[in-house]
């Protein structure tokens, strides 16, 4: 959406925040690198980000979270560089993130918000770039910006360059709970070897209930590979995957890296039973539909 007022032009874009409904990790050994076999979706929990251009050449982004890097550190300002450095296009920006998705929690907040700046600065610049230009630069910023710049449900292999579309998710809702712990992904895949992971994948099964369209193979199918190592090094988020299940939310299971806990119910009223079942145990809980459909890039 894009907004005029005093002579500037500004872009409005959502950034939505992304589950793993699976996750699966493949060691190359050839290339010492670790590859994915994901099935995400988008969840209506979103940042909202405001892009316009500066009289200057700086690049300034500003958030609702002091804490945050306003720098080369923030996926965001990354994002921007990247683009303008692609076009060729020497002007400023200003970006301002109003943060709704919870940070370092395994819900891609960083990563959304670098593709909403692609697909904002592509339309301020009238840059016209293909998606396969716009997933080109997402891939530089991390394995998960390619998806959030299409999001939808989507199966995502190799190191997040991959992407198939899928079709809808059975009726459900989602109850996301974000414990007051954040978990590095970068120091849990620099631990990580082989022998950590469990040998039963988990994306083909909740691929072919996607096929089906059958909730109650869904739930039965999630699972992330690195939950059982993040569970060890944080055993309170055991616990909470446990509360969760004794609540009665279904497919409960961690998304991402951590270190929030998604679960599944039927219906809004079984989703708003659990969270309030919750609220008295982890402060940062939300009650939120999927987002069948993609971002429209």
């Amino acid at each position: 959406m894009a907004n005029k007022g005093g002579g500037s032009v500004s872009i409005i874009e959502k950034a939505a925040a992304k589950i793993n409904l699976s996750q699966d990790l493949i060691y190359h050994e050839a290339t010492g690198s670790w590859h994915y076999d994901m099935v995400m979706a988008s969840v209506d929990l979103s940042d909202r980000l405001t892009i316009q251009e500066r009289s200057d050449q700086e690049i300034v982004v500003r958030t609702s979270r002091s804490f945050l890097p306003n720098d080369a550190r923030n996926h965001a300002y990354r994002a921007a560089s990247l683009i303008r450095e692609a076009s060729q296009v020497k002007r400023g920006l200003e970006i301002i993130i109003e943060k709704q998705i919870p940070v370092s929690a395994g819900l891609g907040g960083g990563s959304s918000d670098a593709a909403a700046v692609l697909r904002a600065v592509n339309k301020l610049w009238d840059l016209d770039y293909s998606r396969e230009e716009l997933l080109d630069l997402a891939l530089k910023i991390d394995a998960d910006a390619p998806y959030c710049l299409l999001g939808g449900i989507q199966h995502v292999s190799g190191q997040g360059d991959q992407l198939q579309p899928l079709s809808a998710l059975p009726a459900s809702w989602l109850v996301l709970a974000k414990p007051p712990l954040s978990v590095s992904t970068d120091k849990i895949l620099h631990e990580l070897t082989p022998s950590d992971l469990p040998d039963q994948a988990n994306t083909p099964a909740v691929l072919q209930a996607i096929h089906k369209h059958s909730y109650q193979d869904l739930v039965q199918a999630t699972g992330n590979m690195l939950e059982d190592l993040v569970f060890w090094n944080y055993p309170s988020l055991a616990k909470l995957k446990a509360k969760m299940q004794k609540f009665g939310a279904q497919g409960v299971t961690m998304t991402g890296t951590g270190s929030t806990v998604i679960g599944f119910a039927p219906s809004l009223n079984r989703a708003k039973h659990v969270y309030n079942a919750l609220r008295g145990f982890c402060k940062e809980v939300y009650v939120v539909p999927v987002l069948q459909q993609g971002t429209g890039l």
